[in-house]
């Protein structure tokens, strides 16, 4: 009995865990074509699941100067679904991602 709880118990992590990388990948996709790409921080929930999108200008040690000008600017985006699968554990799928946009 012990095996088949534990087996029920694994299939519902798995499944949570596959319904939050979906969400995760929908905001992901949605930075830049439905919500603009500009720093910030957008939040919500949905179902059990709560969703963070944050957005942050990338910076790389590639112009240690500062002399180069470029026409796009790199932003990084993070995308974090929570859920509370037990009391005491929290779970969370977290996806980054480096999009190009325009220049501040």
């Amino acid at each position: 009995m012990r095996i088949f709880s534990g087996g029920v118990q694994n299939t519902s992590i798995a499944e949570h865990y596959a319904r939050a990388t979906i969400m995760a990948e929908s905001r992901l996709a949605e930075v830049g074509m439905t919500s603009p790409l500009t720093e910030g921080e957008h939040s919500g929930e949905e179902a059990d699941y709560r969703w963070r999108t944050t957005i942050s200008t990338y910076s790389t040690d590639a112009d240690p100067g500062g002399s180069l000008t470029m026409p796009v600017a790199l932003y990084q985006v993070e995308v974090v679904v929570t859920w509370d699968q037990d009391r005491n554990q929290p779970r969370q799928v977290r996806l980054l991602s480096l999009r190009a946009g325009p220049a501040a």
